[in-house]
């Protein structure tokens, strides 16, 4: 099975520059395409493109940041209501298997969810 041509290029790249933190993500998160983008992973469906997570190292220790998209404000939240949470890649794990918010949205759910209000409110 072949690369498409822009999985093939971060492939390339992810091969040329050996990264330890994208390789211990990949192993965690591996259904979803992991991405290297200024100082943090992203983590997307690999079927949607959808943003589901984003990572960046703490520096000076093994824990990470956790990110979700946010659709309303289109930018990147913090998880968590106290700010900056230094997580394990297990704990992680764990929340995004776990919190809603990291679901990957469906475009035909939001559709027929949109659809079914707006027929809901011209009767």
């Amino acid at each position: 099975m072949a690369l498409a041509p822009l999985q093939a290029i971060r492939y390339k790249i992810h091969m040329a520059n050996p990264d330890p933190v994208l390789a211990e993500i990949n192993a965690h998160f591996g259904r979803f395409e992991v991405t290297k983008t200024r100082g943090g992973y992203t983590l997307l469906d690999p079927r949607t493109g959808d943003r589901i997570a984003r990572l960046k190292p703490i520096p000076d220790s093994d824990r990470l940041e956790l990110f979700y998209w946010s659709l309303p404000r289109e930018r990147w939240r913090t998880f968590g209501p106290f700010g900056t949470m230094p997580l394990t890649m297990d704990e992680i794990k764990h929340i995004i298997d776990n919190e809603p918010i990291f679901r990957t949205r469906h475009p035909s759910l939001i559709t027929s969810i949109i659809t079914s209000l707006i027929r809901h409110i011209f009767r």
